[in-house]
């Protein structure tokens, strides 16, 4: 019988995430059941909780983390840079980070078969190699880095700003879908509400650098406190999300220039 390598098995573990992501952002989490999650990831129920034996909650638990990782993982990687980046482009890598999540995962994480196909002389998941250039993304890991670039970011910003009454885009509607579940899911999962707890404080840590940084180079005014810059930028990064849900309308690029007019320096 052919030996699983890790990389196939991080790989099939993917593929059952976005099974259950999709099928979450059409149903909601609790009208999703575990057979909808098998028949839409076109694997056996068996292997499905060989993977996630917590069933659904492990799922629902799962999603709502990853949802999560993209920003917090992106801001963080945002604080780090040598020459900190401007406030425009902090929201837009990072609102694409969120936005653009479902779309990402769908078209980087599923391989061909051919590609997923084990070969007999694959190292085992216990012995933690995989093939040679084989690589792979990990949640919040370094390589989130290349994720999106900060003139394609930039663009797509834009046009997710674009008021001309256009349906929003698909992706879009499944991420705003999946947040607004997460969050309704954070208030009745004590456990999920804890590590969210925890993820926002390191939210803050990273947010806390990128303003003092901004107020030593001249970009936020260095009167201002920065735990209230903070949390100006949490709840108007937040609040955009509560605004397209009632209104259907990203207005993140409006509202980044509205900050970027109140945080500036005052002139005399």
């Amino acid at each position: 019988m052919p030996r699983v390598s890790a990389g196939h098995q991080k790989r099939q573990r993917e593929r059952i995430v976005v099974a259950a992501e999709a099928c979450f952002a059409e149903n909601g989490f609790h009208a999703t059941s575990m057979d909808d999650v098998v028949d839409a990831v076109g694997m056996s129920t068996s292997t499905v909780y060989n993977y996630f034996p917590g069933g659904k909650n492990e799922l629902i638990v799962t999603v709502c983390k990853e949802r999560t990782d993209a920003v917090f993982a992106r801001i963080a990687i945002l604080a780090k840079r040598e020459n900190p980046p401007s406030l425009r482009e902090v929201y837009a890598e990072v609102a694409l980070a969120f936005w653009q999540h479902m779309e990402k995962v769908e078209r980087e994480r599923f391989r061909s078969d051919e590609e997923d196909a084990p070969d007999e002389g694959e190292q085992t998941s216990e012995e933690g190699r995989q093939r040679p250039g084989e690589g792979g993304r990990a949640s919040g890991g370094e390589d989130v880095a290349d994720d999106v670039h900060t003139d394609e970011a930039l663009r797509i910003f834009e046009e997710m700003g674009r008021t001309d009454g256009a349906e929003p885009p698909e992706w879009m509607l499944r991420s705003v879908r999946l947040a607004v579940n997460a969050w309704a899911e954070t208030i009745r999962n004590p456990g999920l509400n804890q590590d969210m707890r925890r993820r926002h404080s390191e939210f803050r840590k990273a947010l806390t650098v990128l303003v003092d940084r901004w107020k030593a180079c001249g970009v936020v005014d260095p009167a201002l406190p920065t735990a209230d810059v903070v949390r100006l930028l949490m709840d108007s990064y937040f609040g955009a999300i509560v605004d397209f849900v009632i209104t259907g309308e990203s207005r993140y690029e409006r509202s980044t220039a509205a900050l970027e007019r109140v945080l500036s320096p005052r002139e005399g």
